[in-house]
C-alpha cells in the first residue's frame, strides 16, 4: 500500500476517533513513517499538535499510542507504552496464531 492510500485510511480512523473522544485531532505530519508491513501515524489533540505548549493541555490525549495501517488496510491502535510501531504489528500477528 502506498502512503497516500494509508493516509486516507488513517484520516477516516481519525474522524471516527474525534467523534468518540469529542475533541478535534490531528496527525504529527513529520512523524509519519513507512515501516515493514504498513505505515505508522502519531496523533494528538489538534491544538496540542499546533502549539505543543505545555500551557495548552486542554486538548492533550493520554493513553494512546501510534496507529498502524497495515498494507492490507487493517488499522491497529497502539497504547501509550508502544514506542516502536513494529511491536504493534508483531503483537497483532502473534494474537492470530
Amino acid at each position: 500500500m502506498d502512503g497516500w492510500a494509508a493516509r486516507k485510511i488513517f484520516d477516516a480512523f481519525l474522524i471516527d476517533m474525534e467523534k468518540r473522544v469529542g475533541l478535534p485531532l490531528a496527525v504529527f505530519e513529520d512523524t509519519i513513517e513507512q515501516i515493514p508491513g504498513g505505515w505508522a501515524f502519531r496523533y494528538q489533540g489538534r491544538e496540542w499538535v499546533k502549539s505543543q505548549d505545555m500551557s495548552d493541555l486542554s486538548g492533550f490525549l493520554v493513553g494512546h499510542g501510534p496507529v498502524v495501517v497495515l498494507d492490507n488496510g487493517v488499522v491497529l491502535q497502539g497504547g501509550s507504552l508502544d514506542r516502536d510501531p513494529s511491536d504493534i504489528i508483531r503483537r497483532h500477528f502473534a494474537s492470530l496464531d
